[in-house]
C-alpha cells in the first residue's frame, strides 16, 4: 500500500466498504485530538491501486465539509511522453543559502570577508 496512504490511516478506524469511481474501497474514519475534525478515507482495496480515491473532511468547529475525489480514474491509458518533458521555459537557479540575509559571526578559524585570491600583506 502507499506509504501516504499508510501514513494517514494511522489511527484510522474502518467503518465500512463502498465503492467510489467503479473501485470496491474501504472506508475508514479518525478525528483530531479534540474530536473536532472528522475525516473519512475511501481507500481502493484493489491491489494494483491501493490508494485514497475521496477524502471527506468534516470541521465542526468552522461548519464546513472538504471533499477531494479522484476522479476519470485509468490504469491503463497510454500517457504521451511529452505530458512529463519540462517546457523551455522553466529556469533552474541554485537554491539560496539559508543564511542569505541573516547576520552571522564567522566560525572560528574562517575569514568574514570572502577570498579575492590576492595577497594585502605589506
Amino acid at each position: 500500500m502507499d506509504s501516504d496512504t499508510k501514513s494517514k490511516l494511522k489511527g484510522a478506524s474502518k467503518i465500512g466498504t463502498d465503492s467510489f469511481e467503479g473501485y470496491s474501497c474501504d472506508i475508514y474514519k479518525t478525528s483530531d485530538a479534540n474530536g473536532e475534525e472528522q475525516i473519512e478515507f475511501w481507500v481502493s482495496t484493489d491491489q494494483k491501486f491501493p490508494f485514497t480515491l475521496k477524502t471527506v473532511a468534516t470541521d465542526k468547529l468552522l461548519g464546513k465539509v472538504t471533499t477531494v475525489d479522484l476522479e476519470n480514474i485509468s490504469l491503463t491509458a497510454n500517457v504521451a511522453d511529452k505530458l512529463f518533458l519540462v517546457p523551455s521555459s522553466i529556469k533552474f537557479a541554485p537554491p539560496e543559502s539559508q543564511n542569505q540575509g541573516k547576520d552571522t559571526a564567522p566560525q572560528a578559524g574562517t575569514s568574514a570577508a570572502p577570498s579575492t585570491g590576492t595577497d594585502t600583506k605589506p
